[in-house]
């Protein structure tokens, strides 16, 4: 797919419907799965898409579904830290953050946000940034909303503790 030029055809959709939130979540959806291979993941960041990613999530705050494929594809491009502090830099942590409070018992979208802000906290410097949005209170407040499932308290706990550990708290 990809040789066929299946990238191009999502980045072009995203750009051209940018006020359909189906598009959107649909090409947000199929980024996740692509960007789950290394050497896809690096050709798709080669058109920058991480901009129309976090553009879908601020045009279409409402749209779980979209936020959850969101929020997956953001934990995936989070692998190295140029592409962190990039996220974080276009304020990809307030978005989450938001997508989380929009859908406090999503659970599917709580384990892909809790998952994210886990890869974009690996480092310290990163970690403080995420610390100051208070993350670590909507995490809980997940865990709080969700409190049976297993695979949320477990991205929680992993994203809670590194955050934490930038402060010298555990």
């Amino acid at each position: 797919l990809v040789d066929l030029g299946a990238l191009e055809i999502v980045m072009r959709a995203m750009e051209a419907h940018k006020s359909e939130p189906v598009v959107q979540e649909k090409a947000c959806e199929t980024l996740g799965y692509l960007v789950r291979n290394r050497s896809i993941r690096l050709q798709v960041l080669e058109l920058e898409p991480i901009e129309m990613i976090l553009g879908a999530m601020d045009s279409h705050p409402n749209q779980a579904k979209l936020q959850l494929r969101a929020c997956g594809v953001i934990w995936f491009l989070a692998e190295c830290q140029e592409v962190q502090l990039r996220l974080l830099r276009l304020d990809a942590g307030s978005k989450i953050v938001q997508a989380m409070k929009n859908h406090p018992h999503d659970e599917e979208l709580l384990i892909q946000a809790c998952a994210a802000f886990h890869r974009l906290a690996l480092e310290e410097v990163n970690a403080l940034t995420i610390r100051n949005l208070n993350v670590v209170k909507e995490i809980e407040k997940a865990t709080e909303n969700v409190p049976s499932s297993i695979p949320l308290r477990y991205h929680a706990r992993k994203a809670k503790d590194i955050i934490l550990r930038s402060s010298g708290r555990t």
